[in-house]
């Protein structure tokens, strides 16, 4: 018996035996190409970000591609997209009120790409408490000449828990917590009333336990005044003040927040 070994890994085998040859071939297995999310697992806290790398491997002459990659709009917020070259935003966009990104591009070669190939990054920001999945199953996959690419999917993962400067226990006053906050921090206010005005001016989230704290002005002056971007402040009632809530600034996400006038 002889075995010598061929182009490739295929395997010829020469049996001798009785004044007859019989050959025989053992073809390699094809490896199928993959589309996953990198890193697979991201843990933050609510208000910080991250960004994820959307990338193709084991890809033979891929050459335009249309993903969908969805997320939990509780939990995330897509605030960027970047295609990574040689990749063209053919069309692309972020549809946050839907919950997915869509990236859709074709090469403006003729010949695709073979391996590894990123193809964009997005980046997310927490705004709740929860887990969401990013998922790439609605993908699909083409070669230069129009055929569609078999592939195999893996979706990521994002944790998002809150960092909390909790008001009364670690700080008196909500006014106090803010002071001390960094930014993209929580300050937790658990459910009862408060007797101050406060002033928001740091990027931070305000959350109310079972949306049921009070902030109260003692009848004079703006009660609740926000002055920075980027600020969340959910499940507050807002009373007795000239004015119950002030907002100088964008971007602010305000949510289950209710003004009692006196």
């Amino acid at each position: 018996m002889k075995t010598k070994l061929a182009t490739g890994i295929t395997f010829i085998i020469i049996l001798l035996s009785l004044g007859y040859t019989n050959t025989i071939f053992i073809a390699k297995a094809q490896t199928v190409p993959q589309i996953f999310v990198d890193p697979q697992s991201t843990s933050i806290y609510v208000g910080q970000a991250f960004t994820v790398n959307i990338t193709v491997a084991n890809a033979t002459d891929l050459h335009g591609i249309d993903i969908k990659l969805t997320y939990d709009t509780i939990i995330l917020d897509a605030v960027e997209l970047i295609m990574m070259p040689p990749w063209p935003a053919n069309f692309t966009g972020i549809f946050d009120s839907l919950g997915y990104v869509r990236i859709n591009s074709t090469l403006t070669t003729p010949a695709g790409i073979n391996g590894t190939t990123t193809i964009a990054q997005v980046t997310f920001k927490g705004i709740g408490e929860g887990t969401s999945t990013l998922s790439v199953a609605d993908t699909n996959m083409v070669d230069s000449q129009g055929g569609i690419i078999t592939f195999t999917h893996k979706d990521g993962t994002a944790v998002v828990t809150l960092f909390m400067l909790r008001v009364p226990y670690d700080y008196p006053t909500i006014q106090g917590a803010i002071d001390a906050a960094n930014q993209s921090q929580t300050v937790f206010v658990y459910q009862g009333t408060y007797y101050e005005r406060i002033n928001i001016y740091k990027s931070i989230t305000v959350l109310a336990q079972n949306n049921a704290a009070i902030i109260d002005g003692s009848t004079t002056g703006t009660v609740v005044n926000i002055t920075s971007p980027n600020i969340i402040l959910k499940g507050f009632t807002i009373t007795n003040g000239t004015i119950g809530l002030n907002v100088a600034s964008s971007g602010n996400w305000i949510q289950m927040v209710t003004l009692i006038s006196h």
